[in-house]
């Protein structure tokens, strides 16, 4: 799988990454291959839907940080959509940290995608973006 990405022009160290948390855990290697195929499934995904929201070259850690969000949730149509709501010139870096953040703490998907779209629409910047991660839920209770 490793090798299929970087044939592909695609970050292969969220893969690397996986590989590495499943032995230090002593995870058997059937687990180990399923964990990184799961990965790699979302780096396509993730890449594959940047390119049909037209984004010709998706930056490695947009790719990344989409298939991060993809892990938490996010489907490939909902951060297809997302990417087109951010423009062509806008790096979704910290966007989509932000949205897989959210998630991790337990702000469902749907919230989150809610959020991070406002603050995209408001052209907030980076750092508006981030204080989301700080900001008030949608039930009023803070986010942790």
């Amino acid at each position: 799988m490793v090798k299929a990405a970087r044939d592909s022009n695609l970050p292969d160290r969220p893969m690397r990454d996986r590989v590495a948390e499943a032995h230090a855990k002593g995870a058997a290697e059937a687990k180990v291959v399923a964990a990184v195929e799961r990965v790699y499934a979302n780096i396509q995904a993730a890449h594959d839907a940047m390119v049909e929201a037209g984004r010709s070259e998706p930056k490695p850690q947009e790719v990344e940080n989409g298939a991060a969000a993809m892990e938490r949730g996010v489907t490939k149509a909902e951060l297809k959509a997302l990417v087109e709501h951010a423009g062509p010139d806008r790096s979704l870096v910290v966007a989509l940290d932000v949205l897989t953040r959210l998630s991790a703490r337990g702000v469902p998907v749907s919230h989150a995608l809610t959020e991070v779209r406002s603050k995209l629409d408001a052209r907030a910047t980076d750092t508006q973006l981030k204080a989301l991660v700080g900001a008030t839920g949608a039930v009023g209770a803070r986010i942790p």
